[in-house]
């Protein structure tokens, strides 16, 4: 097989799924068929990157294959496919048609994995767009809810809005260097002088990106897309999505050096603070859970900006790290969110937990640890996560955002605690205690899974940071 092919073999394996589901749907419309051949393909993909023959870094490769493309490949997919698990249930309760919802989301996938494979702006661009098309689509999938709707639109605005950053982005990059490829965009900016268009160029692309990491000042109605999107949706969001945009971002500013570009490194750093102490107030201020969750990926992202602040070996690691153990963390919560929605309802209130641990004690006690884990509560994978961020921006220099880090996580303490408080209330009166569970399901091993690991990653730490250091061992 050609090189370059072998080196985009999950990509491949993707794009020939989504044709393969939408033969199988024209053939025949069955659900839980098309949900089980969609799980099949996204592990067949998720395999396909161990037998990738080599890396692929060739200047001007459109892809780049790398240990740190492989890795985030590998959470993309992952996260894909508890989404698709936790979409059977989930869609079993509406009177639609659900394959195409597979289509979509396998293209979303597809999306995402180019853009942690890009090497270059053009498939930076492509990806990203593939990306945000699947997505809004995917937030309006319920026709009948208005919320959805309303989510989609506004998504579709922010799309547009970045695109346009974008591509303006892009002109000015080209017009400066000449070129689309990452590694010589990021050498000709730490080279020393000032160019116009350079700079112009790299402040507009990282506001385009900025929308889609939802970062302040570009988070405007990113918890209103997490509030109106179902559930399944806005795990892939908050999952696959923010991943595929951050490994691009890993990739090309960790090219950069603090000394030939400490401009933008100051802007970094305040957009990080800002994030982080936006993003915990505002979600002070909320009562749907799915909002809270909105507004704390704000905070979340402004805490993983202190690595590329940081930069060098240590902060590439702590952003691996975390990156995973937020995707576990925060996949569990909406996926818990996903199974306690019934009947056209989403479980969206506050108040809808209430009871929860009397009603469904292996729920809530899903929820509980995702939630400390979001908070950063020793011995879960977010403890970790945060301590290596930390880490990171002390050894680097970078005292100011560590310590907001350290105050806003104390505050933001607060809102998780808040629905954990609400789960162990006696419940409703006249609420009847369920005596039956269905045990073997999807879902509930999903949880199990995804339980196992938040505190796997938070116990015991050594053996995955060692794991994820050797595969992006290649591009530290």
């Amino acid at each position: 097989m050609n090189t370059v092919l072998a080196n985009i073999l999950p990509q491949i394996i993707l794009a020939a799924s989504i044709l393969l589901i939408a033969i199988v749907t024209m053939v025949r419309r069955s659900h839980l068929l098309t949900n089980v051949l969609t799980l099949f393909l996204l592990a067949c993909s998720a395999l396909s990157v161990f037998f990738i023959p080599g890396s692929l870094n060739t200047d001007g490769s459109l892809f780049t294959s790398d240990g740190l493309s492989n890795y985030m490949v590998l959470v993309i997919i992952f996260s894909s496919f508890v989404v698709t698990v936790l979409s059977y249930r989930y869609l079993e309760q509406y009177t639609i048609n659900k394959e195409e919802y597979y289509i979509l989301l396998l293209s979303g996938t597809l999306g995402a994995t180019s853009l942690a494979a890009a090497g270059n702006f053009v498939t930076f661009f492509l990806g990203l767009e593939l990306l945000s098309l699947s997505i809004y689509v995917l937030s309006a999938y319920l026709k009948i809810w208005e919320n959805g709707i309303e989510a989609a639109v506004k998504y579709f605005i922010m799309t547009a809005v970045s695109s346009a950053f974008l591509l303006m982005g892009l002109a000015f990059l080209f017009a400066a260097t000449g070129t689309m490829v990452f590694s010589e965009a990021g050498a000709k900016m730490t080279s020393g002088g000032f160019d116009p268009f350079l700079f112009a160029g790299i402040g507009l692309v990282f506001a385009g990106a900025g929308f889609k990491m939802a970062v302040v000042p570009f988070h405007m109605w990113a918890p209103d897309v997490y509030q109106g999107s179902p559930s399944p949706v806005a795990a892939f969001i908050a999952t696959a999505s923010k991943g595929a945009i951050l490994a691009v971002f890993l990739r090309f500013y960790m090219s950069l050096n603090s000394e030939g570009s400490g401009s933008f490194f100051i802007v970094l750093t305040v957009i990080s603070v800002l994030s982080m102490l936006t993003g915990n107030i505002m979600a002070l201020l909320q009562n749907n859970v799915k909002r809270i969750l909105g507004y704390s990926s704000i905070a979340h992202f402004g805490y993983i900006l202190i690595c590329f602040i940081a930069g060098g070996e240590l902060g590439t690691e702590a952003a691996a790290f975390y990156i995973l153990a937020y995707a576990v963390s925060i996949a569990g919560a909406f996926g818990v969110i996903t199974l306690m929605s019934a009947n056209g309802k989403e479980a969206g209130d506050i108040h809808d937990f209430r009871g929860m641990f009397w009603l469904r004690p292996f729920k809530a006690a899903v929820m509980t640890v995702m939630l400390l884990s979001l908070a950063g509560i020793p011995l879960t994978a977010g403890f970790t996560g945060k301590f290596y961020i930390l880490s990171a921006g002390i050894s680097g220099g970078y005292i100011l955002p560590a310590v907001i880090l350290i105050v806003s996580s104390a505050a933001g303490l607060y809102y998780y605690l808040r629905i954990t408080v609400e789960m162990f209330r006696d419940p409703e009166p006249g609420t009847v205690i369920p005596i039956r569970y269905r045990v073997f399901s999807g879902g509930i091993l999903v949880l199990s899974l995804l339980f196992m690991l938040v505190l796997f990653l938070g116990i015991l730490p050594g053996p995955a940071s060692e794991m994820i250091n050797r595969l992006i061992g290649s591009f530290i």
